[in-house]
């Protein structure tokens, strides 16, 4: 394709059918093809010339199974097992805070009586009643005398 100004892609099948398309050199093709051409020799030395030379497919044997290969089903069974992993985990926490959600038990409610307003817990010493409120550490101060009311 490097030289020439174009080329057939040509398939044909033992059935006859067959398809044929001319690729014009362009500038497109010419960038496709630089980046795809070490890939293509590779596949064509690694995989396609031996089982040409050799064919185990006619001797009814498994395919060849370059480094690539193996390094490339390798990797991608790692990814398909992290994925695994990642979906477990997640289906197990789902699990987990459903089992705590239905051990714990509610929190205890009391009865308000008819009109009766909710506690209101406050943690401003202010709004404690002075009968609840923990004695000072301070020295004790002398208390004002109340004046009689009228």
């Amino acid at each position: 394709m490097e030289e020439r100004e174009w080329c057939d892609y040509f398939i044909w099948s033992e059935t006859g059918d067959y398809f044929l398309q001319r690729v014009t050199r362009d500038p497109k093709t010419c960038a496709l093809w630089n980046k795809i051409k070490s890939k293509l020799i590779h596949f064509w030395e690694q995989d396609l010339l031996p089982e040409l030379a050799d064919s185990r497919l006619e001797r009814k044997l498994k395919p060849r199974l370059p480094e690539y290969r193996q390094l490339a089903i390798k990797v991608a069974i790692a990814m398909i097992v992290k994925i695994f992993i990642m979906e477990a985990q997640e289906i197990l926490e789902q699990v987990v805070m459903q089992f705590v959600r239905e051990q714990t038990p509610p929190p205890k409610r009391r009865r308000l009586e008819a009109g009766a307003e909710p506690e209101r817990v406050s943690r401003d010493a202010t709004q404690i009643p002075p009968a609840t409120r923990r004695p000072s550490r301070a020295r004790p101060t002398a208390i004002p005398a109340q004046q009689p009311s009228m």
